[in-house]
């Protein structure tokens, strides 16, 4: 049942129904206490362009950690506390801001060395040109989580532009079994 009040509050979130999120977010800690994919999907359902504020994700990162010591809880609270930071680097990122979101970035990981913020910091490297730095962070991303189709696309692009072609297909055909699109356009290019 965790896994899907996890993608009730998904959807609770793309209908714009943080109380219905809240709800079954509730419904998922009544279950387990110390769940982790429901606090992860109702943080996501926190940030601004959800509706929600910084100071709302803060606050909820908060709540999760005032819940008290167990080994679980204690590595949510470091993504949650690191969402916020995330979430700010995201916005500046897609704006081109790529000083103030590395920082943010550096701010996140710091908190936490989740996959996903090491996969997003390794594509602002590569769209600012230090392609080693991104395969280092996508490749530590990819350590981390083994499933990551975002990761592998993006990997697989800093590979093309070192141009090595055979690692960039591995890459970008492992992204397209996970249902990357776009890795799979790139394959039929290449």
């Amino acid at each position: 049942p965790i896994l899907s009040l996890t993608y009730l509050i998904y959807i609770a979130k793309y209908t714009g129904s943080r109380q219905q999120a809240r709800f079954w977010l509730d419904q998922a800690v009544a279950l387990d206490p110390h769940c982790e994919y429901p606090r992860m999907a109702y943080m996501g359902a926190l940030e601004p362009r959800w509706g929600g504020s910084h100071s709302a994700m803060r606050s909820f990162a908060e709540e999760t950690a005032a819940i008290g010591k167990h080994p679980k809880l204690s590595r949510i609270v470091r993504i949650l506390n690191g969402r916020v930071f995330w979430d700010q680097g995201y916005s500046r990122f897609l704006r081109g801001d790529y000083v103030e979101a590395l920082r943010l970035f550096e701010q996140a990981i710091a908190e936490s060395d989740w996959s996903y913020f090491l996969a997003t910091r390794g594509r602002l490297y590569q769209r600012v040109g230090q392609t080693e730095l991104a395969l280092a962070d996508l490749s530590a991303a990819l350590t981390r989580n083994p499933h990551s189709a975002d990761a592998y696309l993006w990997r697989a692009l800093a590979l093309l532009d070192k141009r090595r072609t055979d690692e960039a297909i591995t890459d970008l055909q492992s992204a397209a079994l996970r249902g990357n699109t776009y890795a799979m356009t790139r394959l039929g290019h290449l």
